[in-house]
């Protein structure tokens, strides 16, 4: 697991994460106009999937005039999301919570297509979520560490469709992510087929080191049947054959549905993912230059 350190946390963390200003000032009397934006929007022309993929990337504020590299958050259903993610991530990096990240909110197109990870008779377009994680391994990764300081720190968050396939990326492609926000998950998908799936790759793999955060609302289903029993399912899998170096929380969202926990499972779940690289108060409080 890629590790942030101590001293790299503190350069970051003086630093408040929002997206990158574009000023076009309109005088107005004694009154200008500043245009903020949440990011930037790119047309990624994908060889793999065969089409234009729109991307919004949303930078750390002080990104150019810094020399740091940025831990990563690859977001689904970026459009849809972007707004309060980064509205998030500004406040937990303002208080201290988490680094500075640089987001990348992958727009969906199909999201029946991309998010399913085996194909479904109920679901004609369904089976692609293989390809669009190769899309996002082979591709979109690399693009982005190539054309941005990126930490090899990175984060997968996804909700509903999205939060199968963030569970289905961590089985299918283990290395490739260090932490996942799998939010209001569809493990209902092909019967719970993930939940064996699970079963078998918590077993065959004792030293996998990751952090894992669940989120639903209470809204969502009973505790005996629905989506909350199925994350529960799974949740119960990962307990029953927990590796040692894997950190997870399982957190219920009271008086929340479908459509308004995502909000706050990404809260949480970002408080969660980088609770154990927090810099320590104590730190903070005697902090010297002494040594360095």
């Amino acid at each position: 697991m890629r590790i942030l350190s101590n001293a790299f946390l503190f350069i970051l963390l003086l630093s408040a994460c929002t997206s990158a200003p574009i000023n076009d000032p309109i005088s107005s009397g004694n009154s200008s106009v500043t245009s903020l934006n949440v990011g930037f929007k790119h047309t990624f022309v994908s060889k793999i999937m065969g089409e234009d993929r729109p991307i919004i990337i949303s930078l750390p504020e002080g990104y150019e005039e810094s020399t740091a590299s940025y831990p990563v958050l690859y977001l689904t259903d970026g459009l849809q999301n972007i707004w309060h993610v980064a509205g998030t991530v500004e406040v937990l990096t303002r208080t201290g919570n988490i680094p500075p990240i640089i987001i990348v909110g992958i727009e969906s197109t199909n999201r029946d297509r991309d998010f399913s990870p085996t194909v479904d008779s109920n679901w004609p377009r369904s089976g692609g979520g293989p390809k669009f994680l190769d899309f996002i391994e082979n591709e979109l990764i690399p693009y982005i560490d190539s054309n941005y300081r990126t930490h090899p720190y990175r984060v997968l968050e996804g909700h509903s469709l999205g939060g199968l396939f963030t569970a289905s990326a961590l089985i299918n492609k283990p290395d490739l992510f260090d932490a996942y926000i799998i939010m209001s998950p569809s493990f209902w998908w092909n019967e719970q087929e993930i939940i064996d799936k699970a079963k078998v790759f918590f077993k065959l793999h004792p030293t996998l080191e990751k952090s894992l955060f669940f989120g639903i609302g209470t809204l969502e289903s009973g505790t005996e049947w629905g989506m909350r029993k199925e994350l529960q399912n799974f949740v119960d899998v990962l307990t029953a054959n927990q590796p040692k170096k894997l950190r997870f929380e399982h957190r219920e969202l009271e008086n929340e549905g479908h459509m308004s926990s995502p909000l706050l499972s990404n809260y949480y779940g970002l408080k969660f993912i980088f609770s154990n690289m927090k810099v320590p108060d104590t730190l903070i409080a005697n902090y010297s230059n002494e040594g360095f």
